[in-house]
């Protein structure tokens, strides 16, 4: 019994102890290590009651006053370990703060993302200036704040810095920001006045969204790039006009941003000298705009600036552009005269589609074409790749089918046209992404690309080479020839790649294809017959739809027809089916009004035991040949 009270006594002494180290461990500052493998220390706050937070802004002589102000800011170590990151503001009653400028006698340098957001009775900050970063969301949704001044050594102002601060009104942004990030003034509803110092130049996306109370915003000339959405909703901007178009500056330069268009009734606009950003948006589907004259002046013009004016004829673009932004002239279906300076670096994605311009030479300041940037131009006939190009965007140049010649300069370094082969083809992997209708394709080309060749008159057909082992999805998609013979090396075609090929009558399968992949041959109206090797396995969705095959034979290693495999071939008077079909899909047959036979080499046991989808009466209806009884 004795034995029994002293284990007892022990276990009782040894758990009230681990519990006494258990809350001085949940109690103290917890450290972390930086990239040096040191301990760091993290400060938290553990503030009560309602503080006011005016700590000092000046240099920290002692203890004391770091304990004060730790009751009210969380602080943590830099990761190099020369300054401090303001973490989170302890107390949510406060209603106004002094961060200090140095703390454990090391600078605060940063506020941290999300430090003081949703601190909804926050009023002033004063943000001294050893502060050069302020981060994502640091102040988000502090809506009572009304005063804060950004102190010209901040270098970085994250993404929503001071999102739906809806009582801010004024706010001035130092020229050491370089970029003002998006969203960083969105929704800040009382916001007023805004001034941006020489020197910040971009402004990031919704960067001042949904201001509506904003009358003045001043725009330094150093000002680049302005993202999509900055001014949106800003219903409140005064302009001034110009030659029929709204602007936005500042007090030497009024015309830094051309905003938007008078009205949507302009005919022509002469941009002003002094612009250096065209704004996204900006003559969007004015549709009697016939002539736009760019200055040299202006460096950028932002996404869809003159997107679907489909009477737009001529646009002279000044030698000072180093953007053209998404569908910049994305849809100006009548454009025939324009020019791409030598400065521009980016022509974004769908810049100039469907423009009827004639002739393309890409200068040697451009690195990026994106994709579909020049889709559908069908006039274009001679295009010239430099040897600045570093990315050709999928899908650049698909549905020229104008062209009748492409040269690619013979000192780039990711592309070329080997052979005077008359395409583009990808240097590092050998992959043929651009055609026309001159092309030979190269013997060590091993893929065709998707949309290659989409839409070429090839009148005279095409030669495939036997180091092609992939031809890419819709790689000849409309194109115009009458035959194609792919040779065995081929070991996947992809999703329509000869899908309406209206004259095409003749094809030749390689012998190692597995699948007749989806929709490969639809709309292929003269093609009347095929033979499918017996390698496949697989006809896929709508391979066939819409064709004009009149009789088919399916091998026996043709395992499933997908659905719709060949519904609205209104042609189809015989199909051939093996005794190895084990589905058929839904809609297969539908719509093949002509179908009369089905010869079919099982017995009539294998023919029930198929699976068939709905939607298939024109199969069930035809005449079934089995080649054997049983």
């Amino acid at each position: 019994m004795k034995i029994k009270n002293i284990l007892f006594g022990s276990l009782l002494i040894m758990f009230l102890m681990l519990s006494l180290f258990t809350v001085s461990a949940c109690s103290c500052n917890l450290g972390f290590k930086d990239n040096n493998g040191t301990e760091n220390e993290s400060t938290e706050g553990e503030g009560s009651g309602e503080n006011t937070g005016e700590g000092s802004g000046g240099e920290n002589t002692g203890d004391e006053e770091d304990d004060t102000i730790g009751l009210i800011l969380t602080f943590v170590l830099t990761e190099d370990g020369e300054g401090y990151e303001v973490l989170q503001l302890a107390d949510d009653a406060a209603t106004s703060i002094t961060i200090p400028s140095t703390y454990k006698n090391k600078p605060v340098v940063c506020i941290g993302n999300y430090a003081f957001a949703y601190k909804e009775y926050l009023e002033s900050v004063v943000i001294p200036s050893s502060i050069k970063s302020i981060g994502e969301y640091s102040f988000n949704e502090c809506v009572s704040l009304k005063n804060v001044q950004i102190p010209s050594s901040v270098e970085y102002l994250g993404e929503g810095a001071f999102y739906r601060c809806e009582s801010l009104e004024n706010v001035t942004i130092a020229g050491s920001v370089e970029t003002i990030e998006q969203s960083v003034f969105n929704g800040c509803r009382s916001l007023k006045t805004v001034t941006i110092l020489d020197g910040v130049k971009n402004i990031g996306e919704y960067a001042f969204c949904n201001c509506e109370a904003l009358t003045n915003i001043e725009i330094p000339d150093s000002i680049t790039r302005i993202e999509n959405y900055a001014f949106d909703g800003c219903n409140s901007l005064v302009f001034t006009t110009y030659n029929n178009a709204n602007y936005l500056g500042n007090q030497t330069n009024n015309f830094v941003v051309l905003h938007s268009a008078e009205n949507e009734n302009v005919t022509s606009c002469n941009v002003h000298e002094g612009t250096k950003v065209i704004y996204n948006n900006a003559f969007y589907r004015c549709y009697n705009l016939k002539s736009v004259s760019i200055s040299d002046s202006v460096r950028s013009i932002e996404s869809c600036a003159f997107g679907e004016c489909y009477a737009l004829e001529t646009a002279n673009i000044g030698s000072e552009v180093k953007y053209i932004g998404v569908s910049a002239f994305g849809a100006c279906s009548a454009l025939a005269t324009t020019n791409i300076p030598n400065g521009v670096v980016t022509i974004d994605d769908e810049a100039f589609s469907t423009a009827i311009i004639t002739e393309l030479e890409i200068p040697s300041s451009v690195t990026s074409i994106g994709k579909e940037a020049f889709s559908a131009c069908n006039h274009i006939e001679t295009l010239f790749i430099s040897s600045s190009v570093t990315s050709i965007g999928t899908n650049a140049f698909v549905d020229c089918w104008g062209l009748t010649s492409i040269v690619v300069d013979s000192n780039n370094e990711y592309y070329d046209s080997r052979e005077n082969c008359n395409a583009i083809i990808l240097s590092e992997s050998n992959e043929l992404i651009v055609g026309c209708k001159n092309t030979v394709i190269p013997n060590n080309v091993v893929k065709i690309a998707d949309y290659a060749f989409s839409s070429c008159e090839l009148d005279n057909g095409i030669e495939i080479p036997t180091s092609v082992i992939v031809i890419g999805e819709y790689a000849f998609t409309f194109c115009s020839f009458t035959e194609i013979e792919i040779p065995n090396s081929v070991s996947a075609i992809g999703e329509g790649a000869f899908r309406g090929c209206w004259q095409l009558t003749s094809v030749k399968l390689p012998n190692n294809l597995r699948v007749i992949n989806e929709s490969l041959f639809r709309e292929c109206e003269a093609l009347e017959t095929i033979e499918i090797p017996t390698s496949v396995q697989y006809i896929e969705e709508s391979a066939f739809e819409d064709s004009g095959i009149v009789t088919i034979t399916l091998p026996y290693s043709v395992i499933t027809v997908a659905k719709r495999a060949f519904r609205n071939c209104e042609s189809l008077e015989t199909i051939t089916i093996s005794q190895y079909l084990t589905g058929i899909g839904d809609y297969a047959f539908d719509g093949c009004k002509s179908l009369e036979t089905v010869n079919y080499k099982g017995v009539i046991v294998q023919w029930n035991a198929i699976s068939k989808g709905s939607n298939n009466g024109e199969l069930l209806d035809a005449t079934i040949i089995y080649e054997y009884q049983g």
